[in-house]
């Protein structure tokens, strides 16, 4: 899989370098690299069993959750509502925010943060996903790109990550 990665990245790289590619040369060979892509996904087959998810609201009840559940390259505001516990709640308190991004396993309902990894971004009255790309030159930003649409960056404060952070550092030690 790892070869199969790097043969998609040099084959990206061969035209992402090219000056000035028509757009219609652009989208046949988009269209030739996303079903490779697609392949390989589905070679991963724990991907699978697993829905991404963004936090939207609590319910009556704090264990009562409304997420919208990823269908597609945006969210679609779909509603996907779940009981969770306790536990997860006393766990993700601080990840209960508007645009938190969630990964939830279909096989044993577990469900994780994927911040700072994964956000959720509001553009033109509908969520879209971002992917952390790099740390901004300033060191109180990361940098953000917007998946499946108008490639751009965006620029998101640091600090807002800090509890994923730290969960995530508590895991590693």
């Amino acid at each position: 899989m790892i070869g199969k990665l790097r043969e998609l990245n040099d084959e990206r790289n061969s035209f992402s370098h090219i000056a000035a590619l028509e757009e219609s040369q652009a989208e046949d060979k988009y269209n030739l690299l996303i079903s490779k892509v697609i392949d390989l996904l589905f070679e991963v087959k724990k991907l699978e069993s697993i829905s991404l998810i963004q936090y939207k609201n609590t319910l009556s009840n704090i264990t009562d959750i409304r997420f919208l559940k990823f269908d597609g390259h945006s969210l679609k505001k779909r509603n996907h509502d779940l009981i969770v516990d306790n536990n997860f709640i006393r766990t993700n308190i601080d990840n209960l925010n508007e645009y938190r991004l969630f990964c939830k396993f279909i096989a044993n309902n577990q469900i994780i943060c994927l911040s700072p990894f994964a956000y959720g971004y509001l553009h033109n009255g509908y969520p879209h996903i971002l992917f952390y790309k790099k740390q901004a030159e300033e060191p109180n930003y990361f940098i953000f790109e917007v998946i499946a649409d108008q490639p751009r960056e965006i620029k998101i404060e640091r600090n807002i990550f800090d509890v994923s952070i730290q969960i995530l550092e508590s895991l590693l030690l």
